[in-house]
């Protein structure tokens, strides 16, 4: 077994993804690679946000709730190494078929990354 293969079978399925929609490639991208990757990834994902935290000396229970949103909306705005952390992580779990696909439409899928990952932090950390 090759090693796309085993990147493969690593995934979740994400029953809740409607292949029957008429999408875009980038959509298609999304739903078929990028979802069951960031899922497959969460808990580490979490783990590098919290300690991206930590390292930046934010303690989040000193905040309300709303300063805890901005917060985490600001960090996915403007903290470029941290944001480039979580896509490496993301994008280790492609294949090589779809590492070139990913290269055809770069920024729209890094911006994809950043707002699921983001959206994932938030459900997680602020349930």
């Amino acid at each position: 077994m090759n090693r796309d293969e085993h990147v493969l079978l690593m995934r979740p399925e994400i029953k809740t993804i409607n292949q029957k929609i008429v999408q875009s490639d980038v959509e298609k991208f999304q739903n078929e690679v990028l979802r069951p990757v960031i899922k497959f990834q969460h808990d580490l994902i979490i783990i590098i946000f919290e300690t991206h935290l930590r390292r930046k000396h934010v303690e989040l229970a000193a905040f309300s709730l709303e300063k805890k949103v901005t917060l985490v909306e600001e960090v996915f705005m403007n903290d470029r190494l941290l944001i480039n952390e979580l896509k490496g992580v993301i994008v280790a779990c492609f294949t090589c078929d779809e590492y070139l696909e990913y290269n055809l439409s770069l920024s729209e899928i890094n911006k994809r990354i950043s707002q699921i990952i983001k959206v994932r932090v938030l459900n997680t950390l602020f349930k």
